[in-house]
């Protein structure tokens, strides 16, 4: 006597389902897992965040000043000429464990010595190139956009910029200048802790509106559509920003302007470093004066951190 065995398989609608139900689990895990991500690229965000923080007050404990936020020129120029126009990231590097990057930019820490612009320099231009990972949020690539700012300055309330379609190391945190910087008019009460050729140091901020309650580094997303190809920040020569743009709202904060402080992580939340090293989120309905407040260092508006 023999027996025949036959093997029991799918049958088409049995598979049906099974890819159905994988789908329905596939479809309930995306957010979940999304979400996860998200929230790791806001933490790695924040940690950025607080190394430049404390690596700008390690340079202070040194220095008794902290770095200026711009090597450039004067306020009030809108040229480089006649400065290096390296910006405060670059001034913290020992402090972020970058010595070998930081000895090829040879840089003087005077702000109002002249010198050759960083551009112009061979060195400094390899320098430039390097990816500094701390300097990068995960939510924004930021070298897939085109044009890479290597110089800025302002004047008045207008902002100037340079760019390349050179590749160079790009961060997404610049120093908070205030409303704009120094500007030789009567909204200079509103200047922040980074701005061309400062030289602040804890002593002052803490005296005046207090290191705790001043913006002092911020997130900056650059901007996707200013040029073809977008726009993006370098840590060589994007040392601050202005608040007087105000954050990105409604539609603009999917393209946001390279002139503003901004981010791509999920929510309407932009991360800030305070200049006692903490780290808090800043809302972009924030309001306005209150933004503004917050950015300058001795205006003598004190604001409730809530508030942002």
């Amino acid at each position: 006597m023999s027996s025949i065995y036959r093997r029991k398989g799918f049958t088409l609608i049995e598979l049906l389902v099974v890819i159905a139900i994988i789908a329905i689990l596939i479809g309930l895990l995306l957010p979940a897992v999304q979400k996860v991500r998200d929230a790791a690229a806001r933490m790695e965000c924040t940690n950025n965040l607080k190394q430049i923080g404390l690596a700008a007050l390690q340079f202070e404990g040194t220095y008794k000043k902290l770095p200026s936020g711009s090597y450039g020129p004067p306020p009030g120029q809108s040229t480089n000429a006649g400065y290096p126009c390296i910006g405060v990231l670059a001034a913290i590097l020992p402090y972020m464990e970058q010595d070998n990057v930081y000895k090829l930019i040879n840089m003087k820490l005077d702000p109002m010595a002249p010198g050759t612009p960083w551009t112009s320099v061979g060195s400094q231009v390899a320098a430039a190139q390097y990816i500094i990972p701390p300097f990068l949020c995960p939510a924004d690539n930021a070298q897939s956009k085109a044009y890479a700012i290597y110089f800025m300055t302002t004047s008045g309330s207008t902002i100037y910029a340079s760019a390349t379609t050179t590749k160079l190391g790009p961060t997404n945190y610049v120093g908070c200048g205030g409303y704009f910087g120094y500007t030789n008019t009567g909204n200079d009460v509103y200047e922040g802790i980074f701005r061309q050729q400062s030289v602040l140091g804890m002593a002052g901020l803490t005296a005046t509106d207090g290191a705790s309650n001043t913006l002092m580094f911020g997130e900056t997303a650059g901007d996707k559509t200013a040029a073809p190809g977008g726009v993006y920040h370098t840590w060589m020569g994007s040392g601050w920003l202005p608040t007087g743009f105000g954050l990105p709202t409604g539609t603009a904060t999917s393209t946001p302007g390279w002139y503003q402080f901004s981010s791509f992580h999920g929510g309407p939340l932009v991360n800030f470093c305070f200049g006692d090293g903490s780290v808090r989120p800043v809302h972009n309905s924030v309001n306005f004066n209150t933004f503004v407040y917050a950015s300058g260092w001795h205006e003598g508006q004190v604001v409730n951190v809530g508030d942002l």
